[in-house]
């Protein structure tokens, strides 16, 4: 039986190093960033990524990511937030996070956070959602170019 796919975004296997910070923003007002924390990045998608990361983190966690896509392209202090978070078949967690866009900005209160979020951190607007877009189909034009020769 195949399965269907009921994800909104396709999903890119992808891996990588990824850093994270929490934003603690408990009852509205933000403490500050965390240390910096790294993971390794496993698929992205336009809509949020999936990392491995050794320590549990608590789901509606505010994190402040930096990725790279192939090196080529750098995302930079990306605001997300954690939806889900699982054991891992090895000694980790898998954490799946969905990006915060302009759109979905006030769903989280984000708005009485501005100014304290550092300078040059983000949403996942369009233009970068534009970007990862245009990562995932050029990798499906290359596996399309491996799969036809």
């Amino acid at each position: 039986a195949s399965r269907v796919q009921r994800r909104k975004y396709f999903r890119l296997d992808i891996s990588g190093q990824l850093a994270f910070r929490f934003l603690d923003n408990n009852i509205g007002q933000v403490k500050g960033l965390g240390p910096e924390c790294f993971g390794t990045l496993l698929n992205i998608s336009a809509g949020g990524l999936l990392f491995e990361n050794p320590k549990r983190l608590e789901e509606e966690s505010l994190l402040l990511l930096s990725f790279s896509l192939k090196s080529k392209h750098s995302l930079k202090n990306i605001l997300a937030i954690v939806k889900r978070c699982e054991g891992s078949k090895s000694k980790g967690y898998l954490v799946g996070a969905e990006f915060i866009t302009r759109t979905n900005y006030k769903d989280h209160g984000l708005e009485k956070l501005d100014k304290f979020l550092p300078a040059g951190c983000g949403t996942f607007d369009e233009n970068l959602q534009k970007l990862v877009l245009r990562f995932i189909y050029d990798q499906q034009i290359e596996v399309q170019k491996k799969t036809t020769v």
